[in-house]
């Protein structure tokens, strides 16, 4: 009897003694599983951050892409252009070289035509001597003679030249004429005396005005204008001789 009870002494002290090695080993995995659950939630955490930057990074690498295949466009584009500019330069530049040459011929052309109108200029002028040896226009000696004019013949001459003048030139031609006879004249006109020389000066613009149109009451005007300037110069119609 004694025996059985030390028996079941020793199965109960085995019981108890495995009873606690089992709490504790429940202890631990508990205590095992809670680390794993918190490292698997670090990890999910990690991996969801990892996955965001992937769709972040991958949104990029596809906008490098579209702007990379813009670029190359861009380039082609710029190369294309590059390639027609060089051919226009080529036309350009033939055409430069062309519009050179024509330019040189013309030049020459020009020189060539330069020296012959030197030549036909030198054939056309008329020896000086050879013009006075048979009775040509002395231009040294008119210029001579108006030099020597006293201020009324001065201008008794003008108001004939400009006569001359205009009978025998129209529009442009005439009125270069008739600025160029006043600038002649004009240093002698302004010794003489005022009115004559205001009466001449209109005596010209009136007959000057009035030829064309062949107006009648022209001519009273005109003898008026001339008389006074006979008047102020102390002269006659014959002495002035028109």
């Amino acid at each position: 009897m004694a025996r059985k009870l030390i028996v079941l002494m020793c199965l109960s002290l085995a019981i108890l003694t495995s009873c606690e090695t089992d709490k504790k080993n429940l202890e631990k995995a508990k205590t095992e599983i809670s680390d794993l659950t918190a490292k698997n939630q670090k990890l999910s955490d990690i991996n969801g951050k990892l996955e965001t930057e992937k769709s972040a990074l991958t949104q990029e690498v596809a906008q490098l892409k579209d702007q990379n295949v813009a670029q190359v466009t861009e380039l082609d584009q710029l190369k294309k252009n590059l390639s027609q500019l060089g051919q226009k330069n080529e036309t350009l530049q033939k055409k430069a070289d062309q519009i050179n040459v024509e330019a040189a011929q013309l030049k020459k052309q020009r020189d060539e035509l330069t020296a012959k109108i030197v030549e036909l200029n030198k054939k056309a002028t008329p020896n000086p001597d050879q013009v006075n040896k048979f009775g040509g226009p002395d231009k040294q000696a008119q210029l001579s003679k108006e030099v020597n004019l006293s201020p009324c013949d001065a201008l008794i001459e003008y108001m004939r030249k400009s006569r001359a003048v205009v009978e025998g030139y129209k529009a442009e031609e005439r009125k270069s004429k008739l600025d160029e006879t006043r600038t002649t004249y004009a240093a002698k006109m302004t010794e003489a005396p005022a009115a004559g020389r205001k009466a001449a000066i209109e005596w010209v613009k009136e007959l000057n005005r009035s030829w064309d149109r062949r107006q009648d009451d022209a001519t009273s005007r005109l003898a008026r204008l001339k008389n006074a300037v006979l008047k102020a110069c102390g002269k006659t119609a014959a002495e002035a001789g028109f």
